[in-house]
Parts: structure tokens; C-alpha cells; sequence
């Protein structure tokens, strides 16, 4: 029986969607994001003396999410590093964000290693987005994060980006192999008592 001009009026929003939406593998990815492994508001940070000084947050046990096991070979685990990277030419400090693993145990077996090198591979070997959340739950920026030396990174964060990391509520990091969040209201205490940070605050 034909449709009435209402009743194809009413399913003209769903035909559009279904025609937007394309077929194959990558209409299976589209419906099966990355789980999301969230620490609550008051995560700890902790100082970290990498680069030039900073602050770090550890995943100790972030479990699954996605496109595969968030666990690391050797009792390592991803952490989140926020800190004032020297540059090597200009001797200058800057902002950078880092999402990667930390290094693993002593001990580790040649297997463990390899294995630990195809994880890091697997979890950091693509771009992503770092994801800054304020206390309403609004996105205020987003960046991108490039594979550098087993993890992600940022570009040198400039100062409206810095202000907004610092009155973030929440800092999250997207792939396609994982999204990970956490907390971020200890991170300006932490680094307000972490001594000789040379980048600008």
C-alpha cells in the first residue's frame, strides 16, 4: 500500500540518517567506540621530573577498552604527563601534554620485552586527541596528539590552552584504540609545589 505524504514526510529524518551512514568495516567501527576508563575528579598527580619538570597521572589498572587490552607487559602501565619540556636548540622551556607507558619492570623476561614493545606499538602508534573538560562538563579544547618516541604528544601548548589545562576539571585522551580520562583538579596544586619548573605559569 503507498505511503502518505505525512507518513513519508515522518520517516524522511531516519532515511537521511540511514543514507549518511556508510556500509562495511568502517560503519562497524563507527558503532563500537572505544569504552571509556574514567578516574574520578580527584585523581592523583604526582610530580614528574621527565623533560623539565611536571606532573604525571598513572592508569594503574585501566583494564579493557576498545580495539584491545589496555594492560602492559612487565607492570607497566599509561600515564598522563603534563610538564615543561626544554627545547634542545633554543634551551627554552614549554608546555607539552604526553600520553604513554611507563617504563617496566626490572627483570622482564625477552618475551615480556618484545611484547611490551608491540603494546606500546599498538596503544600509541596512531594520532589522537587530547580532550580538555571544565567544571561544567563542556569541552573547551580540543588538540591533536602525534606519535613521538613510543606515546603521544601535543605541539608546545600556548598560553589560552595552558590557562585551560589548569582550570580543567577533567583531561581526556581519545584513540581508536582507547579513551582515557581522569581528573585534573590535583594537577595545579601538585605543580604549584613542585620546584625549578622553568616554563611560564
Amino acid at each position: 500500500m503507498p505511503l502518505s505524504t505525512t507518513r513519508r514526510l515522518a520517516l524522511l529524518p531516519f532515511l537521511v540518517i540511514a543514507t549518511a551512514v556508510p556500509v562495511g568495516p568502517i560503519a562497524a567501527a563507527a558503532s563500537s567506540p572505544p569504552a571509556l576508563v574514567e578516574h574520578g575528579e580527584t585523581a592523583d598527580w604526582s610530580e614528574s621530573h621527565a623533560w623539565g619538570g611536571g606532573v604525571r597521572h598513572v592508569f594503574t589498572e585501566p583494564g579493557t577498552a576498545g580495539a584491545g587490552d589496555l594492560s602492559l607487559p612487565g607492570g607497566a602501565a599509561i600515564e598522563f604527563v603534563f610538564g615543561c619540556r626544554a627545547d634542545a636548540v633554543s634551551g627554552k622551556g614549554y608546555w607539552r601534554f604526553r600520553v604513554g607507558a611507563t617504563p617496566p619492570g626490572t627483570g622482564i623476561t625477552a618475551a615480556e620485552e618484545k611484547a611490551y614493545g608491540k603494546a606500546v606499538n599498538r596503544l600509541f602508534g596512531t594520532a589522537a586527541s587530547l580532550v580538555v573538560v571544565d567544571a561544567s562538563g563542556r569541552e573547551t579544547d580540543r588538540l591533536a596528539l602525534e606519535p613521538v618516541d613510543g606515546g603521544l604528544e601535543t605541539v608546545g601548548l600556548w598560553d589560552e590552552v595552558i590557562a585551560a589545562m589548569f582550570d580543567a576539571s577533567a583531561i581526556r585522551v581519545e584513540s581508536s584504540r582507547f579513551v582515557l580520562e581522569t581528573g585534573s583538579r590535583d594537577m595545579k596544586a601538585t605543580l604549584d609545589g613542585h620546584p625549578r619548573i622553568r616554563c611560564k605559569r
